[in-house]
């Protein structure tokens, strides 16, 4: 798929879309889940780098696929 069809499909999922709604919520819960794990007392260091790269790589995502449905 190239970027314009890209940017023409997310364009597509408004606020009010349910798929969006959807994937939204479960985005966020990742977030949420991947922040949270990473606060946990009594993990190694290395453990707690990798969730709080996983929490930021999914916020990067769901920012691209933002700026994506807000471009037009």
């Amino acid at each position: 798929m190239i970027d314009e069809e890209r940017k023409k499909y997310l364009q597509q999922l408004d606020d009010t879309n349910v798929t969006w709604i959807a994937l939204k919520e479960v985005l966020d819960e990742a977030i949420d889940m991947g922040v949270n794990s990473a606060l946990v007392d009594g993990i190694d260091p290395n453990d707690r780098t990798w969730r709080s790269g996983y929490a930021q790589a999914l916020k990067d995502a769901l920012a691209t696929i933002e700026r994506y449905r807000k471009c037009g």
